[in-house]
Order: C-alpha cells, then sequence, then structure tokens
C-alpha cells in the first residue's frame, strides 16, 4: 500500500533534483571564481579589494585557497548526488508499478480482459456472419 505521504515525495522527487542540480551550478560558479583569483591571467589585488570591501575583512590568499577547496568539495559532493537523486519516473517505477503488478486485482486484468475481448469479438463475427451464410 501506497501511503499519501509517499506518493507526495514520489511527485516531489524532480523538483528536488531540480533545486539540487541549481545548487551544483551555483557551486561551480562560485568554485571557478574562486579558481580566478589564483591564476596569473587574473588580476589578484582587484579581487582581493573587491572580496575585501564587500565582507569588510582582510582576506589573503591563505584564506582564498580555504574557500576554493570548501567549494570544490562540496561542487563534487553534489554532483555525484544528482546520480543518487531519483527523478519522479524513477521513483515510480521502484514504488507504484511493483505495488500494481503485485496487486491481485491488477493480475486479474489480463485474463478478464482476453475474455471480454473474446466474447465481443465473437459477438461481432456471429453478427457480420449471419447475413453471409
Amino acid at each position: 500500500m501506497i501511503t499519501s505521504s509517499e506518493i507526495y515525495w514520489i511527485t516531489r522527487a524532480t523538483s528536488i533534483w531540480n533545486v539540487v542540480l541549481i545548487f551544483t551550478a551555483i557551486l561551480v560558479v562560485l568554485t571557478i571564481l574562486t579558481m580566478l583569483a589564483f591564476t596569473e591571467e587574473y588580476n589578484k589585488e582587484k579581487i582581493m579589494e573587491i572580496i575585501s570591501n564587500s565582507s569588510k575583512k582582510t582576506l589573503n590568499s591563505d584564506h582564498l585557497f580555504k574557500v576554493f577547496i570548501f567549494l570544490s568539495f562540496l561542487t563534487i559532493i553534489f554532483t555525484f548526488s544528482l546520480v543518487f537523486i531519483p527523478k519522479t519516473p524513477d521513483l515510480v517505477a521502484m514504488k507504484v508499478l511493483p505495488v500494481m503488478l503485485n496487486n491481485e486485482d491488477m493480475q486479474n486484468i489480463g485474463p478478464n480482459a482476453a475474455k471480454v475481448v473474446n466474447v465481443q469479438l465473437k459477438q461481432w463475427l456471429d453478427k457480420n456472419l449471419e447475413g453471409k451464410t
């Protein structure tokens, strides 16, 4: 039996996956921005000035390196977590389909449907072949 709570979370699975995807994209951008602070092509003093003015603290390259490592770690974790967070169709396949297939009423649909089709086909044949014989 599937509860209403399970149905709610099954329908929300894709939204949760999308939120994690957006958060991962933000982490990737932040990681790239902190990585730019260490490259020779980019003006380190300007980045330090912007960061220092926004946080009202003086930051050195050690702080930026720690932020870079932390963001890189989070980015890797969230990127790999996307593999393990199921979307709604996946949850339906994992949770709803087994319940439906194990239901006795669902198992009887095939034979009952075949009987109905046979009866209808026989009636149709009898009606259409009645005048031709």
